[in-house]
């Protein structure tokens, strides 16, 4: 199957930043959804909001109890997450580059079965959403 429908953001290794991005992303949160969970009183809200914008910046990383956290409000891997901020490009996990999948946390298709990561780093449930959208755009 090609992708051609993707191009070069999937070329260099997936940043800490990219994860927690992707995961959020494809939990369909926005920042402000994905805060709820860790503040318990309104006047919180906005610094726990800049603090997730700020863990989503190319360059941060965060504290492996931090990183550990963040499956309160998305599925979230802080394994996953430790390997990219402490390993070698080489030894990262095989990762979804549109959603941040992997092999243990994977997508499902709309049958049930579960998605595949090509070798072009982007899995078979996000290839089908590119197709649907660009079909949806053109009709």
């Amino acid at each position: 199957m090609s992708t051609d429908l993707f191009s070069s953001p999937f070329a260099g290794p997936m940043l800490p930043a990219d994860y927690i991005r992707l995961r959020r992303e494809a939990a369909g949160l926005t920042i402000a959804q994905a805060a709820r969970p860790f503040y318990k009183r309104e006047d919180q809200r906005a610094d726990v909001e800049s603090n997730l914008r700020m863990f989503e910046t190319p360059g941060v990383t965060v504290k492996p109890h931090i990183a550990e956290t963040l499956s309160r409000a998305f599925p979230f891997d802080a394994s996953v997450y430790r390997q990219l901020c402490e390993q070698a490009p080489s030894r990262h996990p095989r990762l979804c580059h549109g959603c941040g999948c992997d092999t243990h946390n994977f997508c499902t298709h709309q049958n049930g079965t579960i998605c595949t990561i090509t070798a072009d780093r982007i899995c078979t449930v996000c290839i089908e959403k590119v197709k649907a959208d660009v079909i949806r755009r053109a009709a």
